[in-house]
């Protein structure tokens, strides 16, 4: 999903040195986030409700399914909008290692922003 989305960015990247403001064009409140999840996690469920809630587009990696049908089976469960993943304001997709290969910092959720051109956790 996100390479249709975003073709020209990679997913991730990291400032090595902190950076302030939204990216160019963007405001704190609209830009998109990528949203690292486990299940199950409470804390995890409770965020991406909150994100949903706000009405913010975001893009879900879950860490640990590797299967397509327990991801849906995650996301009916948590109330995920269909008609907002069909329109991609929401993505559903799976980790892929994403997460070790960032040095899997910190706990999850995991709320990143895009800064200043960066991806920097929220």
């Amino acid at each position: 999903a996100w390479k249709q989305l975003y073709p020209t960015l990679a997913p991730l990247a990291f400032a090595t040195t902190p950076t302030s403001g939204p990216a160019p064009g963007t405001s704190p409140e609209s830009a998109r986030l990528a949203v690292f999840v486990k299940v199950p996690c409470a804390a995890c469920d409770a965020r991406v409700r909150s994100l949903q809630s706000q009405g913010r587009p975001f893009d879900i990696y879950v860490v640990g399914l590797d299967n397509d049908a327990q991801i849906r089976t995650w996301a009916a469960r948590l109330g995920i909008d269909a008609a907002r993943v069909h329109a991609g304001a929401i993505t559903l997709n799976h980790d892929e290692g994403r997460w070790l290969a960032l040095g899997a910092q910190g706990s999850l959720p995991a709320v990143l922003a895009q800064v200043n051109g960066q991806w920097q956790r929220e």
